[in-house]
């Protein structure tokens, strides 16, 4: 097994209809140990419209584990969101 730190890109989209406040999804990223970065954002990529990019640093045999977490996140409030499209890359070295 390969050991070692990766680079990870994360893009998401909410569970919401309209993206102009996707704040809370945002916050909830931050709920994740190994992500630096988190913004709000109006992507799109292969016909599909992400609102939060993130990126950060993933132990290696950690990568599995991170993606199932990364399309588990949910946020919480009063009208909970969740992950409904999920784009992560992963550096080669």
């Amino acid at each position: 097994m390969r050991r070692g730190i990766r680079k990870v890109y994360v893009l998401l989209r909410c569970s919401r209809d309209v993206h102009e406040n996707c704040l809370d999804m945002r916050d909830a990223v931050f709920g994740f140990r190994n992500i630096l970065r988190a913004y709000t954002t109006r992507v799109e990529m292969d016909g599909v419209t992400y609102c939060v990019a993130a990126d950060g640093f993933v132990n290696v045999p950690g990568v599995r584990r991170f993606r199932r977490d990364v399309w588990n996140l949910r946020t919480g409030g009063r009208w909970p969101k969740h992950v409904s499209g999920a784009k992560i890359l992963v550096s080669n070295g």
